[in-house]
């Protein structure tokens, strides 16, 4: 019983440093997206920005956002959300 605790202990701790390591990337990713946009000359805003969903998701949230490309064409959405 108590290498069955411990194989379960090394197993959550494998899958916890995944899912962070999964989701410093998809930050990272974002981030780096949202400053590409801006340089290209779009316009982003967004009031939060979040990526949650432990243990087995890796959802990222944006409320108040607000895209507008360089050309006047704009889009607004109060929540938007990429779920994997």
């Amino acid at each position: 019983m108590r290498g069955l605790t411990i194989l379960v202990a090394v197993l959550a701790t494998l899958w916890s440093g995944y899912w962070f390591a999964a989701r410093t990337a998809v930050t990272r990713g974002t981030a780096a997206l949202i400053d590409g946009l801006r340089a290209d000359g779009w316009q982003v805003d967004y009031t939060t920005l979040d990526t949650a969903g432990f243990p087995n998701r890796i959802d990222t949230t944006a409320t108040g956002l607000r895209l507008a490309d360089p050309a006047g064409l704009s889009w607004i959405a109060p929540v938007f959300q990429v779920l994997a």
